[in-house]
Protein backbone atom coordinates (compact mmCIF):
# COMPACT_ATOMS: atom_id res chain seq x y z
CA UNK A 1 0.00 0.00 0.00
CA UNK A 2 3.08 2.52 0.95
CA UNK A 3 4.61 1.12 -2.18
CA UNK A 4 1.55 2.42 -4.39
CA UNK A 5 0.71 5.26 -1.93
CA UNK A 6 -2.37 3.88 -1.23
CA UNK A 7 -3.73 5.96 1.81
CA UNK A 8 -6.87 5.13 2.80
CA UNK A 9 -7.84 1.73 3.89
CA UNK A 10 -8.08 -0.53 6.69
CA UNK A 11 -6.34 -4.01 7.32
CA UNK A 12 -8.04 -6.14 9.37
CA UNK A 13 -5.89 -7.96 12.01
CA UNK A 14 -8.12 -10.95 12.49
CA UNK A 15 -9.67 -14.10 11.23
CA UNK A 16 -12.91 -13.03 9.07
CA UNK A 17 -15.95 -14.83 9.28
CA UNK A 18 -19.64 -14.54 9.85
CA UNK A 19 -19.33 -14.72 13.81
CA UNK A 20 -17.24 -12.66 16.32
CA UNK A 21 -15.17 -15.37 18.70
CA UNK A 22 -11.80 -17.00 19.07
CA UNK A 23 -10.53 -20.30 17.36
CA UNK A 24 -8.06 -22.25 18.59
CA UNK A 25 -5.75 -23.16 14.98
CA UNK A 26 -2.66 -25.27 14.32
CA UNK A 27 -0.50 -22.07 13.42
CA UNK A 28 2.53 -23.90 11.82
CA UNK A 29 4.33 -21.09 10.24
CA UNK A 30 3.31 -22.42 6.87
CA UNK A 31 1.10 -21.13 3.96
CA UNK A 32 -1.51 -23.79 4.66
CA UNK A 33 -3.24 -22.30 8.26
CA UNK A 34 -6.76 -22.53 8.22
CA UNK A 35 -9.30 -22.10 10.30
CA UNK A 36 -10.74 -25.21 9.91
CA UNK A 37 -8.16 -26.67 12.00
CA UNK A 38 -7.64 -26.77 15.89
CA UNK A 39 -4.53 -26.32 17.68
CA UNK A 40 -3.05 -24.34 20.84
CA UNK A 41 -2.62 -20.47 18.94
CA UNK A 42 -5.74 -18.53 19.37
CA UNK A 43 -6.96 -15.82 17.24
CA UNK A 44 -9.82 -13.20 17.09
CA UNK A 45 -12.41 -14.08 14.48
CA UNK A 46 -14.75 -10.85 13.76
CA UNK A 47 -16.98 -10.33 10.97
CA UNK A 48 -16.98 -6.96 8.38
CA UNK A 49 -20.04 -5.55 9.49
CA UNK A 50 -18.29 -5.34 13.17
CA UNK A 51 -15.26 -4.14 12.13
CA UNK A 52 -16.87 -1.33 10.14
CA UNK A 53 -19.19 -0.04 12.63
CA UNK A 54 -17.01 -0.15 15.37
CA UNK A 55 -14.26 1.51 13.40
CA UNK A 56 -16.69 4.01 11.31
CA UNK A 57 -15.15 2.99 7.88
CA UNK A 58 -16.50 4.15 5.07
CA UNK A 59 -16.64 1.09 2.96
CA UNK A 60 -15.78 1.29 -1.03
CA UNK A 61 -13.89 -1.57 -1.91
CA UNK A 62 -14.22 -5.28 -0.15
CA UNK A 63 -10.75 -7.54 -1.23
CA UNK A 64 -10.97 -11.52 0.16
CA UNK A 65 -8.64 -14.43 -0.04
CA UNK A 66 -9.85 -16.61 2.49
CA UNK A 67 -9.16 -19.81 2.06
CA UNK A 68 -12.51 -21.27 2.11
CA UNK A 69 -13.76 -18.45 4.62
CA UNK A 70 -15.22 -16.41 1.60
CA UNK A 71 -19.14 -17.05 2.09
CA UNK A 72 -18.93 -16.64 5.67
CA UNK A 73 -16.99 -13.08 5.00
CA UNK A 74 -19.93 -12.03 2.88
CA UNK A 75 -22.33 -13.28 5.18
CA UNK A 76 -20.89 -11.28 7.70
CA UNK A 77 -20.63 -8.80 4.86
CA UNK A 78 -23.83 -8.20 4.43
CA UNK A 79 -25.04 -5.11 6.12
CA UNK A 80 -21.82 -3.59 4.92
CA UNK A 81 -22.27 -4.29 1.30
CA UNK A 82 -26.06 -3.05 1.38
CA UNK A 83 -25.38 0.02 3.12
CA UNK A 84 -21.96 1.53 1.12
CA UNK A 85 -22.39 -0.84 -2.22
CA UNK A 86 -18.45 -1.87 -2.09
CA UNK A 87 -16.86 -3.00 -5.55
CA UNK A 88 -16.19 -6.71 -3.87
CA UNK A 89 -13.70 -8.72 -5.07
CA UNK A 90 -13.60 -12.44 -3.35
CA UNK A 91 -11.54 -15.56 -4.44
CA UNK A 92 -13.97 -18.27 -5.32
CA UNK A 93 -11.43 -21.42 -5.76
CA UNK A 94 -11.02 -22.98 -2.03
CA UNK A 95 -14.22 -25.09 -2.11
CA UNK A 96 -17.92 -25.46 -2.95
CA UNK A 97 -19.52 -23.04 -0.83
CA UNK A 98 -17.67 -19.96 -2.25
CA UNK A 99 -17.60 -21.22 -6.24
CA UNK A 100 -21.32 -21.90 -6.05
CA UNK A 101 -22.85 -20.44 -2.99
CA UNK A 102 -21.85 -16.14 -3.35
CA UNK A 103 -22.95 -15.32 -6.07
CA UNK A 104 -26.72 -16.75 -5.61
CA UNK A 105 -26.42 -15.49 -2.16
CA UNK A 106 -25.29 -11.57 -3.13
CA UNK A 107 -28.28 -12.06 -6.53
CA UNK A 108 -30.99 -12.57 -4.08
CA UNK A 109 -30.33 -9.94 -0.96
CA UNK A 110 -28.67 -7.09 -2.72
CA UNK A 111 -29.98 -5.78 -5.82
CA UNK A 112 -28.74 -3.92 -9.10
CA UNK A 113 -24.68 -5.47 -8.99
CA UNK A 114 -23.11 -7.16 -11.72
CA UNK A 115 -21.21 -10.60 -11.33
CA UNK A 116 -17.86 -11.28 -13.60
CA UNK A 117 -15.96 -14.23 -12.47
CA UNK A 118 -11.83 -14.02 -13.46
CA UNK A 119 -9.69 -16.21 -14.01
CA UNK A 120 -6.24 -15.91 -12.87
CA UNK A 121 -4.53 -18.96 -13.42
CA UNK A 122 -5.82 -22.26 -14.43
CA UNK A 123 -2.79 -25.17 -13.49
CA UNK A 124 -3.49 -29.14 -13.89
CA UNK A 125 -6.92 -29.16 -14.29
CA UNK A 126 -8.20 -27.14 -11.91
CA UNK A 127 -8.86 -23.22 -10.76
CA UNK A 128 -6.01 -22.04 -8.75
CA UNK A 129 -6.64 -18.46 -8.78
CA UNK A 130 -10.74 -17.83 -9.67
CA UNK A 131 -11.62 -14.23 -8.70
CA UNK A 132 -15.65 -13.11 -8.12
CA UNK A 133 -15.77 -9.70 -8.98
CA UNK A 134 -18.90 -7.64 -7.67
CA UNK A 135 -20.04 -4.15 -9.28
CA UNK A 136 -23.04 -1.94 -7.79
CA UNK A 137 -24.62 -1.38 -11.28
CA UNK A 138 -25.00 2.49 -10.47
CA UNK A 139 -20.81 2.82 -11.27
CA UNK A 140 -21.25 1.03 -14.39
CA UNK A 141 -23.52 4.13 -15.26
CA UNK A 142 -21.77 6.67 -14.17
CA UNK A 143 -18.45 5.45 -15.89
CA UNK A 144 -20.72 5.19 -19.25
CA UNK A 145 -22.40 8.62 -18.82
CA UNK A 146 -18.41 10.40 -18.76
Amino acid sequence: MQRNNIKNYVLINAGISDEISIKNINDNCRENNSLYSTGDASIKITTVDNEVMNKKINVGFIKADLEGYGFKMVKGALNTIKKYRPVISVGVYHGYEELFKIKPFLEALVKNYTFEFQLHRFSKGKFVELTLFCYPNELREESSSN
